[in-house]
């Protein structure tokens, strides 16, 4: 009987161990696949612009935008938003933007939806 101590303690560790290292894979596949699955939707945007007569009285041109957006995380683990960035097209000008103030970090929950406006971009140039 004492014989089979050893022989029995060696093979409850190798199921032991097979079991720990098949658990760990199953964990880390199942991590990869929890992702967040995010879309964004801009639902509002308040622009101004600088005046016709304004521009007359040679003031520097300038364009404010701001913008509300509804982000939705439809996926399995929260993330958070630290950098916004808007590009827009007038005539043939090509404006963009970003911002990247910890002020507007936003935590999205998984399975959530968040309306946000986080800030005003101004965009200003030379003479008109």
């Amino acid at each position: 009987m004492s014989e089979w101590v050893p022989v029995v303690g060696l093979i409850l560790g190798a199921i032991g161990t097979v079991t720990g290292i098949v658990s760990m894979y199953i964990h880390w596949k199942r991590f990869q696949m929890e992702k967040p699955k995010v879309t964004v939707e801009l639902i509002d945007c308040d622009h101004k612009f600088v005046s016709e007569e304004e521009r007359k009285r040679g003031m520097h041109w300038k364009i404010e935008l701001a913008p509300k957006f509804r982000i939705t995380n439809v996926g399995d683990r929260g993330t958070t938003f630290s950098k916004y960035e808007v590009s827009f097209k007038i005539n043939a000008d090509q404006y963009s933007g970003s911002q990247d103030n910890p002020v507007y970090h936003k935590k999205v929950e998984e399975h959530s939806t968040v309306d946000i406006k986080p800030f005003i971009y101004s965009y200003s140039g030379g003479r008109a």
